[in-house]
């Protein structure tokens, strides 16, 4: 059977073709351009890989300075082998140039642990990491110090894993390229299918090729492949194959072209055999008809996995009995036989007896076997004297009415309007509707409006009934704000307000005007309440206008102490303060306050601390600001901790 699976390119090929060969430690590969035909054995053991053929010849138009094509041509080399394996690695420079600070190129991680596919970075030196089993680390390379007379030295080399880094001078560290592997597959097919079904198979989604496809294929063991196919997804339907024996062959790629080990599947086609009914079975096996009337017949098969279960309907009379599929009918009066035979060939028959009888016309006689009330209805029965009966309903009996008398609502208890119900069950026939209380009609209110110390109260009085209510207006006790502190940014502040009674009830925003005084600069804003309608009196309110915060630019360790520098914030500051402790929450005990009261310093060295020991700064502003005649520091929230540890 021909190879099945030839969609890798040459090159590709024949660079894994190599790597198959130096599997084992210890074993020494050398490049030259004496071939043209990509791999060539030399005939004394040796392999060789032709860098004159691609992809090696792609990468040598690429500019990489002293690094492209030459006895030095690792990055070279490693371009043509990082194509191989992502589709990249025209961007390979040797060593610190590839490394780029160890933040790799093309999006790959890098790091200092072994691990293969990889790029090896030392410092002027890269090469690529194929392999690792076990302690043993297979590496590819060129440029190393080795060469021919045009193209340098590529080769396969082994070493332990713990000596790459001493390969070379100054180690760098590994840029990694992904896996290349796309897994292993494994297909589930059944053993046989018919002539007459679909096949199916179905298999495993394997690492690194999900998005990538398989190549299907399946021939019979002699014969011409049928199909070729890239499939995605995790099973294919064949469809119907004539009988035979297959072969079907899968194999699983990556997305750099690079194929995993191909697997098949045997599996057979045939016909599907034949079970030939072996007996039949009817539901009845005689039937009593009236001219007119039909029955159905059901006829079960033996075995129950008969290939063919149809059968046919005949009648012996087709002028007593009619028969289609089934559904026997009565024509006139007369015995007749039906008969129901398998319809694949077997001869196996059942057959129903069927009598038919004329009608008979009935003559009835009526009674009242239950008389009609109003509650329920009544049953009028019908007799034939051949025994026959029916039964109708009769209607029930109409309700005996009696008035239910209106109600007048008042100003406190509801009414109701007229209606009626049966005397006899109690049914309601005619509803009442409910009048809601009328409610008092009050023609006197007293109002005594509510302070700020004292409650006030609205007294009404019903003119219809007299009755007298009094509310309480409970006196305004409570100024909340939506935000209680502001940084300073140079316009003015008003924070909503909610005005409270002394029962914890909102007052409406109808009943006050707010006014706001000192509310632009740093210090103590004002807010004044000034209340009206049911409300009299003024309440007052005071929230803070703090500076902006300032935060640490440098914190610099030295013997026994510290410096900390911040940034300066000399509008609406007065000074600072920095706090620092050798606890991160600042306990009050283990926390010290510098204060530094010339608001244009940026800098403040703390001295004879303890040494070698860590300890948390944090800085804050302030400004002084005079309220009811005294001197007070308004402070800014706290700069982000930063942390230093003393010489």
């Amino acid at each position: 059977m021909k190879h099945i699976f030839q969609r890798i390119g040459t090159a590709i090929l024949a660079f894994i073709l190599v790597v198959g060969i130096i599997l084992e430690p210890g074993t020494t590969l050398r490049v030259s351009a004496a071939s043209s035909s990509g791999i060539k054995n030399n005939g004394t053991g040796g392999i060789y890989i032709d860098i004159n053929s691609a992809p090696y010849t792609t990468f040598q138009n690429y500019s990489w300075g002293e690094y492209a094509y030459t006895s030095s041509g690792c990055a070279w080399f490693a371009s043509a082998r990082v194509n191989q394996l992502t589709g990249k690695g025209n961007v390979i420079r040797a060593g610190t140039n590839w490394w780029n600070g160890g933040n790799g190129r093309e999006g790959f991680s890098t790091g200092q642990t072994p691990s293969a596919p990889a790029i090896i970075c030392w410092s002027g030196h890269v090469a690529i990491l194929e392999k690792i089993e076990g302690n043993t680390a297979y590496i590819s390379e060129g440029g190393t110090g080795y060469s021919d007379s045009a193209h340098g030295y590529c080769g396969i080399f082994t070493t332990s894993v713990s000596s790459i880094a001493s390969r070379n001078t100054g180690f760098l560290g590994y840029v990694y390229l992904g896996s290349t592997n796309p897994g292993s597959l494994s297909i589930a097919a059944r053993s046989n299918y018919y002539t007459d079904e679909d096949v199916t198979v179905s298999w495993n989604t394997p690492a690194n090729t999900a998005s990538y496809g398989f190549t299907l294929r399946y021939n019979p063991k002699s014969g011409d492949d049928l199909i070729d196919h890239y499939v995605t997804g995790n099973s294919y339907n064949i469809g119907k194959l004539g009988t035979g024996n297959y072969r079907l062959w899968m194999k699983p790629y990556s997305a750099n072209g690079t194929g995993g080990k191909a697997v098949y599947v045997d599996f057979s086609v045939t016909n599907r055999p034949v079970t030939y009914v072996t007996g039949i079975t009817l539901n009845q096996s005689s039937l009593s008809l009236k001219v007119g009337q039909t029955a159905t017949l059901t006829a079960s098969v033996q075995p129950g996995n008969a290939t063919n279960k149809n059968v046919t309907w005949t009648s012996s009379d087709s002028g007593v009995v009619s028969v289609s599929n089934g559904t026997v009918k009565a024509v006139s009066a007369g015995s007749a036989t039906v008969t129901a035979k398998a319809a694949d060939g077997s001869g196996k028959t059942a057959s129903c007896r069927v009598t038919v009888t004329k009608t008979h016309t009935h003559q009835y006689t009526a009674i009242v076997t239950k008389a009609a009330t109003c509650t329920e209805e009544g049953i009028k029965t019908y007799t034939c004297s051949c025994g026959s009966k029916y039964t109708e309903k009769i209607a029930k009996t109409a309700h005996k009415a009696v008035k239910d008398a209106a109600i007048a609502p008042t100003c406190t208890s509801a009414g109701r309007t007229e209606g009626s119900h049966c005397l006899v069950c109690g049914t309601v026939i005619t509803a009442t509707k409910t009048i809601p209380a009328k409610g008092h009609t009050f023609t006197l209110t007293v109002t005594v409006k509510a302070t700020t110390k004292k409650d006030g109260s609205i007294k009404r009085t019903c003119g219809v009934c007299g009755t007298t209510e009094k509310t309480t207006i409970y006196r305004p006790s409570q100024i909340s704000l939506a935000k209680k502190s502001f940084t300073y940014n140079g316009k003015e502040q008003k924070p909503s307000v909610v005005l409270w009674d002394r029962n914890g009830n909102q007052i409406g925003m109808a009943n006050y005007t707010v006014a706001y005084g000192n509310n632009r600069n740093v210090g103590k804003a004002k807010i004044t309440v000034t209340l009206s309608g049911n409300y009299a009196g003024t309440l007052t309110k005071t929230f803070n206008i703090c500076p902006d915060k300032t935060q640490i630019t440098r914190l610099t360790r030295k013997s026994k102490g510290f410096q900390v520098k911040w940034k300066k914030q000399t509008n609406q500051t007065s000074g600072y303060e920095i706090q620092y402790s050798d606890n991160s929450k600042f306990s009050k005990n283990r926390t010290k306050t510098v204060g530094i009261s010339k608001r244009s310093a940026n800098s403040k060295d703390v001295k004879q601390l303890k040494a070698k020991k860590k300890y948390y700064v944090r800085v804050r502003t302030y400004k002084k600001v005079k309220i009811n005649g005294k001197s007070t520091k308004i402070y800014s929230g706290w700069s982000k901790v930063k942390t230093v540890v003393t010489k």
